[in-house]
Parts: structure tokens; C-alpha cells; sequence
């Protein structure tokens, strides 16, 4: 596997983290924990949940990384949860392809990706069967292929095993399905990935949001737009045009300030430049 050829599968496995609506109810398990509610400042896990859905939205770096320093500050102040840590590692595997666009960002992109495997780490210690942590190591991992290339095979093993338990762990799960299909969507096809592979996982974890809901009314989710837009974009590389362009305008009536899925259905509309990687 060639160094060129792994960047590009690192820089675009996260890609969806830029554009994705934020804040999941996670719980340790095939349910996994809402990492954005803190029982000691709600409000304040709050705010952070809207910085980082606005900053996903918007494919905005600077209130991403806003965001992401609010969860860790409230990871400090309450280090038991695991919730909270997740979505530290959730806000540096979104912000990090945006940090990676400029070589004047690359240490920052760098820093991002240390943190949330750090974050990663400290909850897998004490709960080492924790799906959404490993799904987000994994995927976090990947992003070391290309700023670390002479650790490309060991960390590619390991990205895709973690990936891997995490799906075994939580098949139900439609966060941890939909990490695990853009990995594949990004593989190279001589180690079992491609769009033909990934696009049958992309509806997996489509028809798994629609029986997803939060824990509790006021819980924040993610994901739905992503797993639609991004099994629009596995078809848009098979060919399947119209069934590309079905995915793109579900995806815009799931969360209708997702930026790039309105970017992705008006190109697809005019026949124009599809935009983000």
C-alpha cells in the first residue's frame, strides 16, 4: 500500500466528521452513553453540543475546536465519565480533516487526533468493551496512516481490528455501523473495501436510525444525515446517479443545515463539482 494512497484513505474516512449534525445519546454497550449530558452543568454540555453541531454543519474548525475544549473541560471536572470523554474524541475526529486541508494546521490536526485517542484510552482502561470508544480510536487511528507513514501497516491493523470489535460489539449500534462503513468506503479495494462493500454497510446503518432514538427527549443525536449522505456518495461512485441523488435529499430533509449534503444535492442537481472529499 503506497504512501500516497494511504493518506487519501485517512483524509477521507473522517471527511463526514465536517459536515455531520452533532451530539449523540451514547451508552456503554449497544446503547452507548449520551456524552453530551453532564449531571453536574447540563448547560454548559449543552453549549458544547451546539458548538460542535454548528461547527459540523458548517465545516467550521475554530467553533469545532470550541467545542471540543468545553467536553474536555467538563471531562476534567467529572474524569469518570465516560460519556464525556467520548465526546471530546467525538469533537477531534470531526474538527481533524479540517486541520488537515492547510500545512499551517497540520500540528494542530496532530494534537487533535493525540487527544482523542487519549480521551479513547482512558475509557477503554476501565471499560475495555466499550463500542463507541473503539469505534472512534479506530477511526482516529486512521488519521495516524498519513502523519505517521512509518507506522501505515501496524496503525492500519489496528485502526480496522478496533473498527471491527466495535461493530461486533454493537451490531444494533447505527453510530458504530456508520464509522465502520466510511472506513470501508475508503480502503483500498485489495484489502476489502470500495464503495460496492461499503454501500450494503451504509444501509445498514440507514435502516438502524430509523428505529434509533435518544434517551430522553432532550438528548442530542448525530448520525442519520451522515449514514445518508454517505451511502449517496457510495452510489455516486457505482454509478447509481439517481440513487446518489435520493440519498443526498434525504439526507438535507434529516438535518436541513447540513452543509455539504446541500452542497452534494444542488451539484447533483446541476451536474456540478460535488465539493468536500
Amino acid at each position: 500500500m503506497n504512501r500516497k494512497l494511504l493518506l487519501i484513505l485517512v483524509l477521507a474516512a473522517a471527511a463526514g466528521a465536517a459536515c455531520a449534525a452533532a451530539a449523540p445519546a451514547f451508552a456503554a454497550g449497544t446503547a452507548l452513553a449520551d456524552p453530551g449530558r453532564s449531571p453536574n452543568d447540563p448547560a454548559a454540555s449543552a453549549s458544547a453540543w451546539r458548538d460542535l453541531q454548528a461547527g459540523a454543519n458548517r465545516a467550521d474548525a475554530a467553533t469545532l475546536l470550541r467545542a471540543q475544549g468545553a467536553f474536555e473541560a467538563l471531562a476534567e471536572a467529572d474524569p469518570s465519565s465516560a460519556a464525556l470523554r467520548c465526546g471530546v474524541a467525538l469533537a477531534d475526529w470531526r474538527v481533524v480533516p479540517l486541520l488537515l486541508r492547510q500545512e499551517s494546521t497540520r500540528a494542530q490536526a496532530q494534537a487533535a487526533v493525540e487527544s482523542g485517542l487519549a480521551q479513547c484510552e482512558a475509557v477503554l482502561q476501565k471499560q475495555p468493551g466499550h463500542p463507541l470508544a473503539l469505534a472512534l480510536k479506530g477511526s482516529l487511528q486512521a488519521f495516524l496512516v498519513g502523519l505517521q507513514p512509518e507506522q501505515a501497516m501496524t496503525m492500519g491493523m489496528e485502526s480496522g481490528a478496533n473498527l471491527k470489535r466495535a461493530s461486533e460489539l454493537a451490531p444494533a449500534n447505527p453510530r458504530v455501523q456508520l464509522l465502520e462503513a466510511i472506513y470501508t468506503l475508503h480502503k483500498p479495494g485489495f484489502v476489502g473495501g470500495g464503495a460496492d462493500k461499503a454501500l450494503p454497510e451504509f444501509l445498514r446503518a440507514v435502516e438502524l436510525f430509523r428505529d434509533d432514538a435518544p434517551g430522553d427527549s432532550t438528548a442530542p443525536a448525530w448520525g442519520r444525515d451522515d449514514a445518508l449522505l454517505w451511502a449517496g456518495r457510495a452510489a455516486a461512485q457505482l454509478g447509481r446517479a439517481q440513487e446518489a441523488h435520493d440519498f443526498y435529499r434525504r439526507a438535507v430533509e434529516a438535518n436541513p443545515a447540513n452543509g455539504w449534503a446541500r452542497q452534494l444535492l444542488q451539484a447533483d442537481s446541476t451536474g456540478g463539482s460535488q465539493g468536500r472529499p
